[in-house]
């Protein structure tokens, strides 16, 4: 009696972890190059790969098993003859089969709705790139049609994380639509649910579309702190009402278009600075001796301030810089009176509020 016990439980022990959900990854390979190469297996997170698992490419297949507690962005990275060009293929892991097919192209993959989703995405890119790039290779740049190819190409890339933003499979292109205009990042933030919200790159669109609705004309300006080219950490509100109008001048000593406007900038301070007209520049440089010198090489006579983040410093955060150079205007009473004043518009706008 006491056998036929032991025996039952174990058989109910055996059902019970062969009903545990786990997922397959069947890999299908039609290079016969890549036979007996090594195959990686990697999740990524935050932007960083880490690989846990490998096998060998045999008879032209691969096999990796498992299991996760929720969909997960999964990559497979395929060792080739050249190290420097592995092949690699991201996408979505649940507990379910999943089937990658490596060819002389490309790397399909399928057997989820998620999975399938993504590689629908991926054939209409693949398709649109390959009109652009004929295009391009035949007519100018700014063509009609190449203008036309590539807001397809954008709006392609918007539709699939609109209605696919719960899919790990679209956070890799989160940062390709976060400086998209608010009304699509208020489309992803409508429908995403509480793990996508706590992605990172959705932290910074959520970020940024609060910035988009404050920044505004009209608002009061967002005060933040950063250095001074000595090391110094000053405040926005040092400057702003101590003179009759200040323009926050966002650029970096790598931007052309930046420098490009030096000499008008030049003259519109040295026009209007004695009548109570201010700059601050605050800068996108990476490099702190970088922009020193660019400060020094172009004389720059006014203000200066920094914490050399590039786009992820905070003046371009809480601003919601779409592109540099950008500017912004701020009455004595530090209200936002003007946004992405440059050239004949800023000269128009200092001449209608402090005269010719």
């Amino acid at each position: 009696m006491k056998n036929i016990v032991l025996a039952f439980i174990a058989s109910m022990l055996l059902v019970s972890c062969n009903l545990t959900p786990s997922y397959t990854i069947t890999g299908k390979v039609l290079r016969t190059d890549l036979e007996g190469n090594q195959v990686l297996l990697g999740k990524i997170q935050n932007d960083e790969t880490f690989f846990f698992d490998s096998v060998f490419v045999r008879k032209g297949a691969y096999r990796f098993k498992g299991s996760v507690e929720q969909a997960e962005h999964y990559v497979v990275q395929m060792l080739t003859n050249d190290p420097e060009k592995p092949l690699s293929v991201w996408f979505v892991v649940e507990n379910t089969p999943i089937l990658i097919t490596t060819d002389s192209l490309e790397s399909r993959i399928g057997g989820t709705a998620m999975n399938d989703s993504l590689q629908n995405y991926r054939d209409r890119e693949r398709l649109l790139m390959a009109e652009y790039s004929k295009v391009m290779s035949q007519t100018q740049r700014n063509s009609e049609e190449s203008r036309k190819l590539y807001a397809l190409q954008q709006a392609n890339r918007v539709d699939f994380v609109k209605n696919n933003i719960n899919n790990p499979g679209v956070w890799p292109l989160l940062r390709q639509v976060m400086y998209n205009p608010l009304t699509d990042l208020k489309a992803f933030l409508a429908t995403a649910d509480a793990r996508t919200l706590e992605h990172p790159i959705m932290e910074k669109i959520a970020e940024r579309a609060h910035a988009m609705e404050t920044a505004v004309e009209g608002n009061p300006y967002i005060d933040f702190e950063m250095a001074d080219p000595q090391g110094k950490l000053v405040s926005l509100s040092n400057y702003v009402g101590k003179s009759n109008y200040l323009l926050i001048d966002f650029w970096a000593s790598w931007c052309g278009p930046c420098i490009a406007d030096v000499p008008h900038m030049l003259k519109v301070y040295e026009k209007y600075r004695k009548r109570g007209f201010e700059i601050v520049g605050v800068s996108f440089d990476t490099d702190h001796e970088a922009w020193l010198k660019g400060i020094k090489d172009h004389k720059l006579p006014w203000p200066q301030m920094s914490d050399v983040k590039g786009w992820d410093s905070v003046g371009s955060r809480w601003y919601a810089v779409p592109g540099i150079p950008y500017t912004v205007l701020i009455d004595k009473d530090g209200t936002m009176i003007a946004i992405g004043l440059r050239g004949t518009s800023l000269d128009n706008k200092l001449a209608e509020l402090m005269g010719k």
